[in-house]
């Protein structure tokens, strides 16, 4: 039986291709030099490259690998060896048929797995990262130990994600949380201090967390301009059956992400650990 998260992503992933990007389904980091959405998403999977220190000799595990873009774009930069995982078979193949207009890229693949039980062997990266993918986890602390278990010693782990700013959430403010991660497929948010605490208690070192929150606000405000009417598009068509209704629901919580960041109810950010050495 398909998970919940495999599912909405088996129906929803034609609208971020058309919406948002072909390669991409992460927020956008915009600084200065940023010229364009196109852009500010490929900015996102270089601070991330940058903060983990990729370079030609690292193995990487992309948890949570979308339509490959990101694992491909490392790859093709860095020289790295990258496996991207999946748990939606739909986007493996994405990533598959992307791989494959990159003939000369023989250090990547992609493979259908949940990343929280892996069939992968102990210590095989010395680098994972989950871009975006992490929240969709309904066991975070699973899917830290795995992650450590995966690790080499001196490894590093970063999850780029929202996080949820606080929990003295008002009613309204819950209402508007758990309609949010609903729509998303997302069981629901740590915030970056729980997440810490996760970090710290399986082991990972030199643990740091950077808040990102208003690097994404322009992606942000793209994303609920998009949303302001295609919303209500999909709602129609998912009434005329034309649509599953995550496209509808997914479309609703990309408007309501706005809301969520302005009432500091959910941000941006970059949870970083490393594995010891021994």
């Amino acid at each position: 039986m398909r998970s919940r998260v495999e599912t909405y992503y088996d129906e929803t992933y034609k609208s971020y291709m058309i919406g948002w990007s072909s390669d991409h389904f992460h927020m956008g980091i915009w600084d200065d030099g940023t010229n364009n959405h196109k852009e500010s998403l490929v900015n996102t999977v270089e601070e991330i490259a940058k903060r983990l220190k990729i370079s030609e000799n690292d193995i990487v595990l992309d948890a949570g690998s979308g339509v490959g873009g990101s694992a491909i774009y490392l790859s093709s930069k860095y020289s790295c060896e990258v496996i991207g995982i999946s748990n939606s078979v739909t986007l493996i193949n994405a990533a598959n048929e992307k791989l494959s207009n990159f003939p000369d890229l023989s250090n990547v693949s992609f493979h259908y797995m949940d990343f929280n039980h892996t069939s992968l062997s102990a210590a095989t990266f010395t680098v994972i990262f989950g871009l975006e993918s992490i929240s969709h986890s309904d066991d975070k602390m699973q899917f830290t130990k795995e992650a450590f278990k995966l690790l080499k010693p001196g490894g590093r782990l970063l999850i780029s994600d929202g996080f949820l700013s606080r929990n003295n959430l008002d009613r309204s403010e819950k209402r508007i949380y758990k309609e949010f991660i609903d729509g998303w497929a997302i069981p629901d948010l740590k915030t970056s201090g729980e997440f810490q605490k996760i970090f710290t208690k399986i082991g990972f070192t030199n643990v740091e967390y950077t808040e990102k929150t208003e690097s994404v606000l322009k992606s942000v405000e793209r994303m609920h301009r998009n949303a302001r009417f295609s919303r209500y598009i999909y709602l129609v068509l998912n009434k005329l059956k034309l649509v599953p209704r995550n496209r509808y629901r997914s479309a609703k919580s990309a408007f309501l992400l706005k809301k969520c960041v302005s009432k500091k109810i959910v941000e941006y950010g970059f949870l970083y650990g490393e594995k010891p050495e021994n």
